[in-house]
């Protein structure tokens, strides 16, 4: 766009501004086209800088600054002086019209992050819309380094998938960077630039998993009795939930035991100490048995360095795996029926919360555990 960029008439122009009209989302389409026809400068933004064009149609955004724009745009401006007026940084004149579906909002100004997200745009316009939107909320979320990170990823497809899927990745790269000790210690490794989205998905599933397994309580909403410990003919049958106390058995019985934290986080086993007195006897691996509708079994009973226990110990363990009722974590809702303590979990993201602010933020464990889910099947 220039100050002396010449007028054509009307019927050479159309053709060629309804096609670029239609690269737009159609809601926004009339607006585009009205606001087209108030002027040449104007129809020149529409194809030179499509963001801007975007926000002075749709009407978003600050209305000062959008009409501080325009008048720059009817005077001939350089569509960085209109990029300045409406606070849209370098890098947004290379987003096509195709990603504009919903309005702008705050974008990374960072000379740095300009540089680097220029030659990270998607060729394939069908793809921009869900790129766009995932690059912005992964700056909201967390910070410009891993909305970077998002914006480097090779999984975007015309539906442009729900950006709401990303917040317990965004999450665990956050406190990646700025958590606390006790936090960091439930990560099996700190998030990374370079890590594949494969591997981070899978360790956020993790650590999340572990965190909240950590904050469990017997508060009686899951079924049986499975997270109490229980006295069973002389013995007790102690659950081992946590990362710590898994290591401990290990160390006690001098086997592998603790290794088994993100199997028993995921609700993919059960762990037991099986204790006389203060001294362990035992340890136990429950697991469901998926051919007979989850019913718990043994699958693992050894005594101290992996040997075999003896057949009173046998009996006792299988006595009271008899009166617990049906494996409690099957099917994809298990998190939802995991007794944690809400107040400790509250506690758990506060850090994140009070960082982050109002920004629709959902810590349900039934959520993160769906929407890890989803992300997992693009990642």
């Amino acid at each position: 766009m220039s100050g002396d960029s010449s007028i054509v008439s009307d019927h050479t122009t159309r053709p060629k501004l309804d096609v670029q009209l239609r690269r737009y989302h159609r809601s926004y389409r009339r607006r585009l086209r009205k606001f087209a026809h108030t002027g040449n400068h104007m129809r020149d933004l529409v194809f030179a800088f499509p963001a801007a064009a975007f926000t002075l149609a749709s009407g978003h955004g600050d209305s000062r600054r959008r009409a501080d724009a325009l008048a720059l745009v009817r005077s001939g401006a350089r569509l960085r002086d209109v990029a300045n007026a409406l606070d849209l940084p370098g890098w947004s004149r290379r987003i096509p019209p195709e990603a504009f579906v919903e309005p702008i909002g705050v974008l990374p100004m960072a000379d740095d992050f300009t540089r680097r997200i220029v030659c990270l745009v998607p060729k394939d316009l069908q793809g921009s819309a869900m790129w766009f939107q995932w690059v912005k909320r992964s700056n909201v979320l967390c910070d410009d380094q891993f909305a970077l990170w998002i914006a480097k990823q090779r999984f975007w497809h015309n539906d442009h998938g729900s950006c709401a899927m990303l917040q317990p990745l965004a999450a665990y790269a956050w406190f990646s960077l700025a958590g606390d000790a006790a936090v960091l210690r439930l990560m099996e490794q700190r998030w990374s630039p370079k890590m594949r989205i494969a591997k981070a998905v899978a360790i956020a599933r993790d650590w999340l998993k572990r965190g909240l397994a950590g904050l469990c309580d017997s508060n009686g909403r899951l079924a049986g009795r499975w997270l109490e410990t229980q006295r069973c003919r002389g013995f007790q049958i102690v659950p081992l939930r946590t990362p710590e106390e898994l290591q401990q058995e290990g160390r006690r019985m001098n086997h592998c035991v603790g290794s088994y934290a993100a199997k028993v986080a995921s609700g993919t086993c059960l762990i037991y100490s099986v204790r006389q007195g203060t001294k362990s006897v035992a340890t136990v691996e429950v697991l469901p048995h998926w051919s007979i509708d989850g019913k718990p079994h043994i699958a693992q009973l050894r005594g101290p360095r992996n040997e075999d226990v003896d057949a009173a110990i046998r009996s006792v363990v299988k006595t009271w795996l008899s009166r617990q009722g049906p494996y409690p974590l099957v099917g994809g809702d298990w998190l939802s029926r995991l007794p944690s303590n809400d107040d400790r979990w509250a506690r758990f993201w506060s850090p994140y919360r009070n960082a982050k602010g109002d920004c629709k933020l959902s810590t349900q464990p039934v959520e993160i555990h769906h929407a890890l889910n989803q992300l997992a099947r693009y990642a």
